[in-house]
């Protein structure tokens, strides 16, 4: 395992959502499709290529969990949740996502301390996903494996794996206020496992709503 190789492959999708926040404006002129362009350009110059289909998801297409049509509309004041990743020439591959973070004890959805809320797992309604996957040379490495040794298994140092909590408010959805129905957040950093804990590769992207 190259961490250094990941690290590289991290460094140029931060680098690409830094090209994305520097076009929105012309992306708003046009559709999702130029937020897909600009990150590949930095995809291909810096590395060998996208390491899957970038999702460039705005408004109301963050509820669903793999949008890659990316011909949607760019609307001022929605929120763009952009998930995508560098691939390395040694196929090594990045896999982050940005959006604005949601808070669902603090909107008055769900009631009780999060602690609790967590415990009973009153978010899964709208979550969709697990909170992560193993990362390497495959942006899903390698869910293949047995169980035991993968959903089940232990992290041991030098492992990298993603975590990324999500939550998706459908547009039809009327357990919630209609102000927060069609939108979608997903904040997802790709993390290695240390002697001592662990170390953010991705850390170089913002991650609270005041830093974005």
């Amino acid at each position: 395992f190259e961490i250094g190789e990941l690290q590289k492959a991290v460094d140029s999708t931060v680098r690409g959502f830094e090209d994305v926040v520097k076009v929105l404006d012309k992306a708003e002129a046009t559709s999702e499709r130029y937020i897909e362009g600009t990150f590949f350009l930095r995809a291909r110059v810096e590395g060998n290529d996208i390491g899957y289909g970038s999702i460039c998801a705005a408004g109301p297409h963050a509820c669903t969990l793999h949008w890659v049509r990316n011909d949607g509309d760019v609307r001022p004041g929605d929120l763009l949740l952009l998930d995508a990743g560098v691939e390395t020439h040694s196929l090594y591959t990045a896999d982050v996502t940005r959006t604005l973070p949601e808070k669902l004890v603090e909107w008055g959805l769900l009631e009780g301390p999060v602690e609790r809320v967590l415990e009973l797992g009153l978010q899964r309604r709208w979550t969709l996903h697990g909170t992560g996957h193993m990362l390497g040379m495959d942006v899903h490495d390698c869910a293949a494996a047995r169980r035991e040794a993968y959903v089940d298994g232990t992290l041991e140092p030098g492992m990298c794996l993603t975590v990324e909590p999500g939550l998706y408010f459908q547009a039809d959805d009327l357990t919630v206020p209609e102000e927060y129905r069609g939108i979608g957040v997903r904040i997802e950093d790709d993390i290695l496992v240390t002697e001592d804990g662990n170390r953010n590769l991705s850390a170089g992207l913002p991650r609270t709503s005041t830093d974005v």
